[in-house]
């Protein structure tokens, strides 16, 4: 059962990694892209995460427990929900990022 869960996080961790890479840097060769696009970037990971999971869920059905695939749908859903959250209150999420990103 673990190792199921293990082999779906592998199967796309070379996509994740190489977005992962390439906002890293981004950030960086333009530190500027702190101060508003990395919002938009975070979101869209978020949603492509959530989109892959859904593939997950629609694949591999019947080879897992269903409590693990329900919950599987759940975080991708939830996921994907942050994604459109964070497009939608663009603004609040700005302001509040200085707070984050102090260097003490």
């Amino acid at each position: 059962m673990t190792f199921l869960q293990f082999k779906k996080i592998a199967r796309w961790s070379g996509l994740r990694a190489a977005l992962l890479g390439a906002m890293g840097l981004v950030t960086l060769l333009f530190p500027e892209f702190l101060q508003g696009s990395i919002i938009y970037a975070v979101a869209a990971y978020a949603i492509l995460n959530g989109a892959l999971g859904i593939l997950d869920f629609l694949s591999g059905r019947g080879k897992e427990e269903k409590h693990i695939a329900y919950l599987n749908l759940f975080v991708t859903a939830a996921a994907i929900l942050f994604g459109i959250l964070s497009m939608v209150y663009f603004r609040y999420l700005i302001s509040i990022i200085p707070v984050f990103s102090q260097c003490h």
